[in-house]
Parts: C-alpha cells; sequence; structure tokens
C-alpha cells in the first residue's frame, strides 16, 4: 500500500513538472490598432479620432520591443517612440516606453489587448491616464 502511495506521487510531480515547462506564450508580434480613453491635465478629456499603432517587431520568449506611432490630436504631428516589454503565461503585459510612462495590460484573446497608460511628463506639468484597447491587424 505505501510502495503504491509513494508510486502516484511520483506519478503527480512527474505531471505537474510536465504542465508547468508546457505553458504557452502567446506571440505578440504584429502591428495593433488602439482605440483610447484619455485625460490629460492640460487637455481635459481628449475624443481620439485618429488611430494608434502599436508594433511588436520581436519578441523572444516572455520579452519583446517595438514601438508606437501615433498622431498628436492637438498639432497633427506623428509621432513615433520605441518601447520594451514582457508578457506573462497567463497574459498580463508590462511596457516601458524609453522616453517616458508606463502601461500595464491584460491580454484578452489572441486578438485583443487592454492597456492602462500613465504619464507624468516633465515633472507633473501634463499628467495624464489612457485605457487603451488594442486589436490586431490581420
Amino acid at each position: 500500500m505505501q510502495k503504491s502511495t509513494v508510486i502516484l506521487m511520483m506519478l503527480i510531480v512527474m505531471f505537474m513538472g510536465v504542465s508547468c515547462t508546457n505553458t504557452h506564450i502567446t506571440n505578440l508580434e504584429g502591428t495593433w490598432s488602439a482605440d483610447q480613453e484619455l485625460i490629460a491635465e492640460k487637455h481635459g478629456w481628449v475624443e481620439k479620432s485618429i488611430p494608434d499603432f502599436l508594433t511588436i517587431t520581436e519578441q523572444k520568449g516572455h520579452v519583446f520591443k517595438g514601438f508606437k506611432t501615433y498622431t498628436h490630436e492637438l498639432d497633427k504631428k506623428v509621432y513615433k517612440e520605441m518601447l520594451t516589454g514582457s508578457i506573462s503565461e497567463s497574459g498580463h503585459i508590462v511596457i516601458v516606453e524609453h522616453e517616458e510612462g508606463l502601461i500595464i495590460g491584460q491580454l484578452e484573446n489572441k486578438n485583443t489587448i487592454t492597456f492602462q497608460y500613465v504619464e507624468n511628463i516633465n515633472n507633473g506639468e501634463n499628467p495624464m491616464a489612457i485605457y487603451i484597447t488594442l486589436k490586431r491587424n490581420e
């Protein structure tokens, strides 16, 4: 009886090890289109009528790099900012922009990501918060 219990426990541990090593990390490479809700200290509530884009250029395991491009709603100039991030097996995403800003999000499904973004430019001159929904471009 005791020998079979030990064998059963060993099998359980082996299967637990297999399930842990077979985790799936979603590949985020490609271009994603963004819809967003934004509030900024200087500009108040801003409705974005021009889409923004996130492009993941390379991903190795949990970590990735890429850039975002956006058109500023007020001056209509197009900006590009480099970024680096990571994704967990459960779909939690964290991105740091190379200039400023932190983006925290969740992979909702293979084609949808939701993000919350905060930025405090120039020592609090124009703090902002943005809720972003990204859709993978096919």
